[in-house]
């Protein structure tokens, strides 16, 4: 008896931190004011070899339509220039929804700052530089809302 309760103990150690390895974030994004936007992510940030620092998910409902890209990228410090609305580490995601929603190949790179809940799109087009796509805020444990018209590629 003493064997399974200790068996049991460590299974429940173990299951603790393996959850504690990784964190989920849901969300739709929206403008400036709250309002949504079709459009949302799911990102794990996970362990590598060492704290917190790789991101994995999808964006979800990227052209309005109910299609689903694999996006990946690394969480690390960014400038406050380069936000919006926040400071510190952001989830650096790249993004290949162009493909989709603006019909270039342009390529997007996210960032979405988890402690103020906020994001911003960074465009490049060919070595041409950089500019901000569109930029906003997010609420965790959301989804997809029907009230949003277009994708967050698309500012209102």
């Amino acid at each position: 008896m003493k064997k399974i309760c200790l068996v049991l103990s460590m299974l429940m150690v173990c299951s603790l931190a393996a959850s504690a390895a990784s964190t989920t974030y849901a969300f739709t994004f929206r403008d400036t004011a709250g309002n949504p936007y079709c459009d949302g992510m799911v990102l794990v940030l996970s362990k590598g070899a060492g704290p917190k620092t790789l991101v994995d998910g999808y964006h979800f409902n990227s052209d309005c339509a109910g299609n689903a890209m694999g996006v990946n990228g690394f969480k690390a410090g960014v400038a406050a220039a380069y936000q919006y609305n926040a400071i510190g580490a952001t989830m650096i995601v790249g993004d290949p929804v162009w493909q989709f929603v603006i019909g270039n190949q342009t390529n997007l790179t996210f960032q979405v700052n988890s402690t103020y809940h906020t994001w911003i799109i960074w465009a490049s087009n060919f070595a041409s530089g950089e500019y901000v796509v569109n930029f906003g805020t997010w609420v965790n444990g959301t989804r997809a809302d029907s009230r949003g018209t277009k994708p967050s590629t698309k500012p209102q």
